[in-house]
């Protein structure tokens, strides 16, 4: 490891860490891998969820004409922030949901409850699971959780409340374990150590970044499309993102620095073939109960991107179901 650091400080000095960031392809594929995971850490809607949702769920304590409700008011309510604030008329929660400001509170807090507690089994499953079958496996349950939350605004009554409230709980079961650790930890081991502060620091920047601009321009984008098309806008880009992470996201979980360099020698072309066989081999193994499908396998390049020399020749490797090893043989 002391060699190592050394070789990386030398390397530093120089190169143009910046340049070599975007131009190197191994350093390339991993930071765009953890860009697109920082993205979807905004876009999947959380913070949706968690800043405008929560304001909504406070406004929406009392009836229009409960006097606890309007010194929070100051001048007159628009039609504009009517919607913004979540009700709408006939179809609004204000004149059905409890005028208990303890028991909305604790239900208010409870998303953020959830998030705590179902991040706790990530501790394990980050590391036996793996970081992409995580993703892979959660995010078309925000997905849905997403478009439940969503279609609850249809509803009247108390029922609306229920089903939103339903859907913000079990959006935070699927994020907690999955898309909420596991961004910042990929992004701080896929990139080489000489890039890695710079690479992170980018990562980092991004998702705060579009954390930003979700709050500011949710409210409006709520206004034009209502709150059942705001939330499937978001369901939708779950949807996206899970393509995404099964073409470009690899797995790197128990992976040593020079392993990962392999993994990422890969081209994003090649490892999205891969990425199309394991779907069609997990559809006919485990969906068909197909015994003689075979395993997908995808071939290492001799030589790493930014020089570094393998002894070895080329070699086909399968990557396993807990993608804890390698398995080498010959082409």
């Amino acid at each position: 490891m002391h060699h190592l650091l050394e070789n990386e400080e030398h390397i530093k000095r120089n190169h143009n860490i910046f340049f070599e960031l975007w131009s190197v392809p191994r350093n390339r594929r991993a930071l765009v891998a953890s860009l697109i995971l920082m993205f979807f850490q905004q876009f999947c809607g959380v913070n949706v969820l968690a800043y405008v949702g929560e304001v909504r769920g406070k406004r929406t304590t009392y009836t229009e004409s409960s006097p606890v409700f309007k010194p929070g008011l100051r001048g007159r309510r628009t039609g504009r922030s009517r919607a913004i604030a979540g009700f709408d008329g006939k179809h609004s929660a204000l004149k059905h949901t409890l005028e208990n400001p303890f028991l909305i509170s604790w239900s208010l807090q409870g998303f953020g409850l959830i998030n705590f507690l179902f991040a706790i089994p990530a501790f394990y499953t980050i590391d036996t699971f793996g970081r992409r079958n995580l993703l892979l496996f959660t995010f078309p349950f925000m997905a849905l959780f997403q478009l439940l939350t969503g279609l609850g605004f249809l509803l009247e009554g108390r029922g609306q409340l229920a089903m939103v409230m339903t859907g913000m709980y079990l959006f935070s079961v699927a994020y907690s374990p999955g898309e909420g650790p596991v961004p910042f930890l990929y992004s701080a081991e896929s990139m080489p150590l000489y890039v890695r502060d710079v690479g992170m620091s980018m990562a980092t920047a991004l998702t705060w970044f579009f954390n930003f601009l979700l709050a500011v321009t949710f409210p409006s984008f709520q206004n034009a499309f209502g709150n059942t098309g705001a939330f499937g806008y978001y369901a939708a880009w779950c949807m996206v993102g899970w393509v995404l992470i099964l073409l470009f996201v690899p797995e790197t979980k128990d992976l040593t620095l020079e392993q990962l360099d392999a993994r990422f020698s890969v081209s994003s072309r090649a490892y999205a073939k891969y990425a199309m066989r394991q779907c069609s081999y997990f559809v006919r193994h485990y969906v068909l109960r197909r015994s003689n499908v075979k395993r997908p396998t995808i071939q290492f390049p001799q030589e790493f991107e930014y020089g570094q020399q393998s002894s070895d020749q080329p070699r086909k490797i399968s990557f396993e179901k807990d993608e804890r090893i390698l398995t080498s043989s010959s082409p």
